[in-house]
């Protein structure tokens, strides 16, 4: 007997991680959603904060403050001074590994003692992975040289996540052309465009590197190019149909050249800069026309031409198990996006465990509430933008600690990449400017009735509100490379169901409903994650397990959710097993505490440890359960 869950489209998000020297351009966006829901037409900027007023509120650190953080550890003594050499010297050569991540890392990176670095989108080649693998490797002994119980306790935190961080790069090293850069809405040729029309330009030297980067653009795509044909041959290139979707997009990016959204985005950006002389910003122009036009517009084309010559090459339509390794490579993976550590099978069994209690309480819901049926189509009540922010800063404040002072704007994608991107993500801002916070909304993909928990996904308090206010609370700059995809997509998801108990309209059984029924539906898609690529399902299989839950599936949403769940390994794992991570962290927290479980020091143990695996996390709960209980 089929239930009837409120269907959501899938939502394939980039990944937030990628294996070593791989994840860059990935890492700069946190995207999501699988909520469908449109925007109000214009552009709606968010600039209000929690009052300064409020007694919990706090100043975001200064680099200065920062560089005092690591001068205190040089004189800690010899384990500190290691830790914190090891550490400083592994976040300067990431952030200089390539241009972009440089520059949507720290706004001002003289301030980090970074004053020369080359201008480039990095370097994607077999012997850059290897280099990347080995220093990983590398820097994993060098720290394990370190006694752990000898560096300063402020330490210990980033010791044991930096511990983390290295040891899952190293196990990918044996995976190199399994690994996916080109993947619809998640890759790297859909992320770029976006990533170089939001480049900020605080100085000429700014300007001048975006205009170096967009003319690195044709080396880079070569090497994608080659790395693409390599896989060819190894037999692991994608399937024609994940093909299909990438050349879509490569096409309409170069359908109208003279159109492009990235002309227009550098003419407003350069022409809003009041230190420019009208007759220097006219010569940019000129020259980021010319660049657009002669490199990046051709770069596009060379791609779409050698990935069309790799058609019918891709000899696998399904999972990573069907590849000679690709079952050990999505473990490795599961983990990696999860930020668990608990085997596959362990989490399809959590799950489906979960996933049915949820179905039962729905059931329950349905039936003993009588206006049910009428009460489903209520919406919520804010549909703005600008109100929604706010109403969540608002409703969150019972739950959550404050947010130091901060702004947010948000914008539309380009119409011309609507149709490729996900309905909204998050831009991370630089660690010295974290009151430079965007999030863009995709009109195309999103409807007015989910905007309300969209935003709580993305701003407050999701992904905004979690990267400002740990790294508020963070003195090790290398924090804000180490990305897990499963804490922070995790925290997005169980805050995003959270918020639906912010409508005042919502009666009680409406809410539980709703949020049931958003965990039962990312439920189903994780689940066809793991047994597609873990247990080698096909359309078929896929399409009568969710055909068992879900009443009245077309065939051909069935097929787009099986294409999204191929072309994007692991995805949906990240989001649900992360929110059930968190799920589960709080539940036995209430259970062990009782009447004495704080919701706001529960979330505020979280913030305050930032994103690490989910071992890091649970030990840090642990302690604070253990001060709670006895208090």
């Amino acid at each position: 007997m089929t239930f009837p869950l409120i269907p959501l489209p899938g939502r394939p998000a980039p990944a937030r991680q990628l294996p070593p020297s791989r994840r860059r351009l990935a890492a700069l966006l946190l995207c999501l959603l699988l909520l469908a829901a449109g925007i109000p037409t214009g552009l709606t900027g968010c600039q209000d904060a929690p009052s300064a007023e409020d007694a919990d509120a706090f100043p975001l650190p200064a680099a200065a403050e920062l560089r005092q953080s690591y001068e205190t550890y040089q004189a800690g003594g010899p384990s500190q001074a290691a830790f914190a050499d090891l550490a400083h010297t592994i976040f300067i050569e990431e952030a200089c590994s390539d241009t972009l991540t440089l520059h949507y890392n720290l706004a001002v990176p003289a301030d980090f003692g970074i004053r020369d670095y080359a201008v480039t989108l990095g370097d994607f080649s077999a012997d850059a992975y290897r280099q990347s693998v080995q220093r990983a490797q590398t820097c994993l002994e060098q720290l394990k040289k370190i006694p752990r119980e000898n560096v300063a306790d402020t330490q210990r935190l980033t010791y044991d996540i930096l511990a983390a961080s290295l040891e899952q790069s190293v196990r990918f090293g044996d995976y190199y052309y399994y690994q996916e850069p080109l993947k619809p809405a998640s890759g790297i040729q859909a992320q770029l465009p976006v990533l170089l029309a939001e480049y900020h330009f605080r100085s000429t030297t700014d300007i001048e590197d975006y205009l170096a980067l967009c003319a690195d653009l044709p080396r880079y795509f070569g090497q994608l190019l080659s790395f693409e044909q390599e896989k060819a041959q190894a037999g692991l290139f994608m399937s024609d149909d994940v093909l299909a979707q990438i050349l879509t997009q490569c096409r309409d990016f170069c359908a109208k050249p003279e159109e492009n959204f990235m002309l227009e985005a550098f003419d407003d950006a350069v022409g809003r800069l009041d230190w420019l002389t009208e007759e220097e910003k006219r010569s940019y122009q000129a020259q980021n026309r010319e660049t657009i036009l002669s490199q990046v517009i051709p770069a596009y084309e060379t791609l779409i031409q050698g990935l069309t010559a790799l058609q019918g090459s891709g000899r696998n339509p399904g999972g990573l198990c069907r590849f000679e390794q690709g079952g050990e490579y999505y473990r490795l993976l599961a983990r990696q996006a999860t930020g668990s550590s608990r085997p596959v099978e362990e989490l399809i069994r959590l799950v489906s465990e979960r996933m049915l209690n949820d179905l039962r309480a729905m059931s329950q819901i349905y039936e003993t509430t009588a206006d049910l049926g009428q009460q489903l189509t209520q919406t919520f009540s804010l549909t703005d933008p600008q109100m929604i922010l706010l109403d969540l800063q608002s409703q969150m404040r019972n739950d959550f600690p404050a947010l130091p002072d901060t702004a947010c704007e948000v914008k539309y994608v380009p119409p011309a990449l609507e149709t490729h991107l996900s309905p909204a993500f998050y831009l991370v801002p630089p660690l010295d400017a974290l009151t430079e916070n965007c999030i863009y909304v995709n009109k195309a993909a999103t409807d007015t009735s989910r905007l309300y928990t969209t935003l709580a996904h993305e701003g407050y308090p999701g992904h905004l509100y979690q990267t400002v206010y740990s790294a508020s609370c963070q003195s090790e700059p290398l924090r804000s490379l180490l990305n897990f995809k499963g804490f922070t997509e995790g925290w997005a998801t169980y805050v995003e169901r959270l918020s639906y108990g912010y409508e005042t309209n919502f009666s009680p059984e409406l809410t539980e409903f709703l949020t049931h029924n958003a965990s039962a539906t990312l439920a189903l898609y994780a689940l066809c994650d793991m047994n597609i690529h873990l247990n080698g399902w096909d359309l078929e299989q896929t399409r009568q397990f969710l055909s068992a839950f879900i009443s009245g599936l077309e065939e051909t949403t069935v097929s787009e959710i099986y294409l999204a769940i191929v072309a994007n390994p692991g995805n949906y794992l990240s989001y649900h097993v992360g929110a059930m991570e968190f799920e589960l962290l709080r539940e036995d927290a209430e259970a062990r505490l009782g009447d004495a479980f704080d919701a706001r020091e529960f979330h505020t143990v979280i913030l305050e440890t930032g994103a690490c695996p989910f071992d890091v996390l649970t030990k840090e709960i642990g302690d604070w359960m253990a001060t709670a209980a006895g208090s």
